[in-house]
């Protein structure tokens, strides 16, 4: 599908992926809830790297949360600050979609590959970043 690339986000893809992120927070926010702007902003930058490595328009979602993909209906987009993270998936998450893992931080990302949900769960919830076995390149 894609081959592992690092993306350095533009400025314009940065302010794109900080507004997305803060808006997706506000509909969410409500008394007793923790604040989590970077990782909403980040997330949001994540998926705008997937968009790119992908060749395909990024198409700005909030709050869809389990009920479409982050990209293209079927790919969720799963980001991680930790440089050699691992690709979770949830057991609430809709398993049969491509989850991407995307690693670094603002302004810059390395999209080493993706993995079935229900290949990810049947391992136990977590890939390994490095595993050319199981996480596709």
């Amino acid at each position: 599908m894609w081959e592992m690339r690092e993306v350095t986000l533009t400025g314009e893809q940065l302010r794109l992926g900080a507004h997305l992120g803060v808006d997706r927070l506000l509909g969410v926010l409500k008394p007793g809830h923790v604040a989590h702007f970077e990782r909403n902003s980040e997330g949001a930058l994540a998926e705008i790297a997937v968009a790119e490595v992908l060749g395909m328009e990024f198409m700005p979602t909030i709050n869809t949360f389990h009920t479409i993909g982050d990209l293209a209906g079927d790919i969720e987009v799963r980001w991680t600050g930790i440089r050699r993270g691992a690709l979770l998936v949830r057991d609430n998450d809709v398993a049969d979609r491509r989850f991407v893992l995307v690693t670094g931080q603002a302004p810059t990302y390395l999209v080493p590959g993706w993995a079935y949900g229900t290949d990810v769960i049947a391992l136990g919830n977590a890939i390994s970043e490095f595993d050319e076995d199981r996480l596709h390149v």
